[in-house]
């Protein structure tokens, strides 16, 4: 996440936390385990191989009715809501939404 957006989000939560202090937590593991933790808590399967088959699944459905890459993103992260399966980087949708656009065009 980009250091003014952390700061951003510091100023407005009225937190102290230095940005070195998030790099240690990143690199202690122990922002590992909180992950893990919300994700049982919320019940949340976290992105990988499913998570990519249910978005190239749905795009490749939506695709035959849409051709907006942004109504086709929509479709594939609604899906991804409704299986309780975590967002990947939006790149990472993007372009996977973008070749199964390709393929399917």
């Amino acid at each position: 996440m980009p250091d003014a957006i952390v700061r951003h989000i510091a100023r407005v939560t009225r937190s102290h936390v230095r940005l070195a202090t998030l790099a240690d937590y990143d690199r202690s593991g122990t922002r590992a385990r909180h992950r893990a933790a919300i994700r049982r808590y919320l019940d949340i399967r976290a992105w990988g191989a499913a998570g990519r088959h249910v978005v190239v699944q749905t795009v490749a459905l939506a695709a035959q009715t849409k051709n907006d890459l942004a109504d086709l993103i929509n479709v594939a992260l609604e899906e991804l809501v409704r299986q309780w399966i975590e967002f990947p980087a939006f790149s990472t949708l993007l372009n996977t939404t973008r070749r199964v656009r390709t393929i399917m065009g």
